[in-house]
């Protein structure tokens, strides 16, 4: 069980009435899983290229690459491409899909909130196949999208759910946990699901996300115990996520024991996000030089080199809003003194040299000198 936090959140009566429509069509527990693995269209790895494809395939190939398609995430001019093929294939070659590739495309469209062409996929599914029409469609529907959530939406196919007696599985509870926007009714969800015995993995690292940012570091380290992600060692995302909790606090000498401590038990544990995270914390407070002073101990405690994320966070969160040109002048030419000479230049763009330019102006220095140049000649 999760421990139960200690403030009271108010949950608005649209996110209540979605968890109790919710908690209706859920079966007492075991709660049924989907015979469709949980995937979150928002999670979605990149891929540079479409994949390749021959001119003719088999229905095992064909959904191979139907799948391919709908499980990345590629170029955003890709999209009308995508589209076109997706609807071809579906139009041509509807008794060849199976269940898999049909609940795919049809979230791949719900997320991008073109809802009318996901409605005509489904027509077509039912008409043209034996496939049922499951609660994995209709999970589709109540997963997170590409744009603003509307609850009413949610709540009317909760209510469709109920009325035809369609009972909830455990992606159900999934894909309206990260639909949810603030943190009261996610962590009602995940209240309820140690209820009804639904395992929190598959989204543990956005429950994750969210405790972290509501717990104190004791009650999260609780919860990460709670869920095995403690033994035999914190890996880095739940490493940076309780050094969040502990920032967030204000704990800063707790937080630097925290990542020491885990160092010595397991160093792959501790990467360059725990770095950024503390530098963050100290540019927020307008300690530019503590996150300096951060940068150089990380390399001489952990052997691990921040300079380039040091720099960009200083470049494009801090530097705006400093609060003296004399400081800002000097905070730039050693920030773009530092990525000028990093041999990785990934972390350097146009939009950089730009911003820089727009902050010299504010300040009345319209010419960015030599510096100026040297970064240019880099990029």
């Amino acid at each position: 069980m999760i421990p139960r936090f200690v403030k009271q959140y108010e949950i608005s009566p649209t996110e209540q009435s979605i968890i109790n429509d919710l908690v209706d069509i859920t079966p007492k527990p075991p709660v049924p899983n989907s015979s469709i693995p949980y995937h979150e269209m928002a999670d979605r790895q990149f891929k540079p290229y479409l994949p390749k494809v021959d001119s003719e395939l088999d229905p095992e190939e064909l959904n191979k690459y139907v799948k391919e398609l709908v499980s990345f995430r590629y170029h955003k001019s890709t999209d009308a491409t995508i589209e076109k093929i997706l609807t071809q294939i579906v139009e041509h070659n509807a008794e060849d899909l199976n269940k898999e590739s049909y609940v795919g495309i049809i979230s791949h469209f719900y997320f991008l909130l073109q809802r009318p062409i996901a409605s005509k996929i489904l027509e077509t599914m039912v008409e043209k196949t034996s496939i049922d029409r499951v609660v994995d469609f209709d999970n589709a529907e109540l997963a997170f999208a590409n744009g603003p959530t509307h609850y009413q939406v949610r709540s009317r196919k909760l209510q469709r759910l109920k009325d035809h007696d369609i009972p909830a599985n455990t992606s159900t509870w999934y894909h309206l946990f990260r639909a949810f926007k603030s943190a009261p009714p996610k962590i009602k969800m995940l209240e309820l699901m140690d209820d009804f015995q639904i395992p929190h993995e598959p989204i543990i690292q956005s429950a994750a996300h969210t405790l972290s940012k509501e717990y104190t570091p004791e009650q999260f380290y609780e919860y990460l115990a709670a869920k095995g992600k403690v033994d035999p060692h914190l890996d880095p995302y739940f490493t940076n996520r309780l050094l969040h909790c502990y920032l967030h606090y204000g704990r800063v000498e707790d937080g630097w024991n925290f990542i020491k401590e885990t160092y010595e038990k397991n160093n792959t544990s501790i990467n360059r996000g725990a770095a950024s995270a503390f530098m963050k914390h100290f540019f927020g407070l307008n300690q530019p030089y503590f996150a300096i002073a951060i940068s150089d101990l990380f390399y001489k405690k952990f052997n691990i080199g921040c300079k380039e994320i040091m720099n960009m966070i200083m470049l494009n969160d801090y530097l705006p809003r400093c609060q003296f040109f004399d400081n800002w002048y000097r905070l730039t030419r050693l920030s773009v003194f530092e990525l000028s000479n990093r041999d990785s230049k990934s972390f350097i763009h146009k939009g950089t040299l730009n911003k820089l330019k727009d902050y010299a102006g504010v300040y009345g220095r319209f010419e960015m000198g030599r510096f100026g140049d040297e970064f240019r000649s880099t990029i």
